[in-house]
């Protein structure tokens, strides 16, 4: 994961928009993930 990060972010220039939306659904991934894992196991 961090080497996609640091690939995307060395390329943001050329891919802005796509790097824009791979933040955001790696962010609202790892978020419903989260919370599904919290509301499971409490």
């Amino acid at each position: 994961m961090c080497k996609v990060t640091t690939y995307f972010a060395n390329d943001k220039k050329k891919h802005s928009f796509f790097t824009e939306i791979v933040y955001r659904v790696n962010e609202t991934v790892v978020f419903s993930v989260s919370f599904l894992m919290n509301t499971f196991l409490s």
